[in-house]
């Protein structure tokens, strides 16, 4: 991008990835890569910002991994899944604690 009050030109960031959550907006009806494209190509008289609020959804691959995680004490976030127990708190050994009866 040139400054036009210096001639300089400047390198600007330019990061083309949407966020996680973009599929319940579209869902919610902001469709923003589609009216992205309908600015690029200069149809910006069709862009239609409403949306319905209100709306919700849910990741099922997210629910379904944090229930798995929880069941088989398997954290994404522990260093060590076999060293660490339930919040990731290290248990000191690598046996399951679960079937032990004292």
């Amino acid at each position: 991008m040139k400054d036009d009050a210096t001639g300089e030109y400047k390198l600007l960031e330019i990061n083309p990835r949407f966020w996680a959550s973009l599929p319940s907006d579209i869902h919610a009806g902001a469709d923003i890569p589609y009216h992205y494209w309908l600015h690029a190509t200069g149809r910006t008289d069709e862009i239609d910002p409403s949306f319905e609020p209100g709306v919700m959804s849910h990741r099922l691959r997210g629910l379904v991994s944090h229930v798995y995680s929880v069941a088989f004490e398997e954290y994404p976030w522990s260093r060590s899944r076999r060293s660490r127990g339930r919040c990731g708190k290290s248990r000191g050994t690598s046996t399951d604690t679960r079937t032990s009866i004292s």
